[in-house]
């Protein structure tokens, strides 16, 4: 799903690439989600450019600054101390379902040869205490995370990934009394509240950025009948809070 003559481009879009070859994230829907899952090397930033636009699903973005803006001082105390534990497997997620998209075979071997390629030791949404918990190179698909990052812009904001969420913990990584409240009160802020919510209708040539660490998205299903391709790029933040290495993982 690369792009040809651009490789550093994903081609985004439901139309059918080669014989063998599909686009990303082509059909269906998505539903809400960030870029940021399971182990460190995803990338924070991701970037679209509309290229074959008109009347398709839109994008609609939730962002979670403006939401921690309008916390009280005890609503920010409170959930600058909760952890998340995530998790791969659908069945101990509250909401039972993770499958916001599926990938073909060819699609997700490109993606695993290409994460292998890079390496970050000390993600900025884990606590650079707890690393030595993650021994492995990759670290393991269930991770206590701040729902609260260390953002390296210093950007107030929460990291939520809802859909791999197993329960809602404290600093002690302690399951709360009142864990599914705190997830449903976080889902219900993220995904109802118009004030936090932006929908962007696409037009051609539209270059769309998003944060990851403090925002989610989802798309609606694609019309089949209309061609839908967006070019994608994603990007880390240059921080001296991770350690990137090149060399393939053993």
């Amino acid at each position: 799903c690369c792009h040809k003559d651009y490789p550093i481009f994903y081609r985004v879009t439901n139309q059918q690439l080669t014989e063998n070859e599909k686009g990303l994230f082509g059909h269906g829907e998505l539903d809400w989600h960030q870029n940021v899952l399971f182990v460190p090397n995803s990338e924070e930033l991701v970037g679209l450019y509309g290229l074959e636009v008109e009347g398709v699903a839109p994008t609609i973005l939730s962002n979670s600054i403006p939401m921690w803006k309008n916390f009280t001082q005890a609503e920010k105390d409170f959930y600058s101390n909760v952890r998340m534990r995530t998790t791969n497997k659908s069945e101990d997620t509250y909401g039972k379902k993770m499958a916001h998209y599926v990938l073909p075979t060819d699609e997700q071997k490109d993606f695993e040869k290409n994460s292998i390629l890079s390496h970050i030791s000390n993600c900025i949404n884990f606590d650079s205490a707890n690393t030595h918990l993650y021994p492995e190179l990759e670290f393991q698909k269930k991770n206590f995370l701040k729902l609260k990052p260390t953002h390296p812009l210093g950007t107030d904001g929460l990291y939520f990934p809802m859909l791999n969420i197993e329960y809602m913990a404290d600093e002690n990584n302690e399951k709360l009394p009142n864990h599914k409240e705190v997830y449903d009160r976080l889902k219900y802020l993220h995904t109802e509240i118009d004030d936090y919510i932006y929908t962007h209708n696409w037009e051609k040539g539209d270059i769309f950025l998003m944060e990851q660490l403090v925002s989610m998205h989802k798309r609606g299903p694609v019309d089949p009948t209309k061609i839908r391709e967006l070019l994608r790029i994603a990007a880390w933040y240059k921080t001296p809070l991770r350690k990137t290495f090149l060399a393939p993982l053993k």
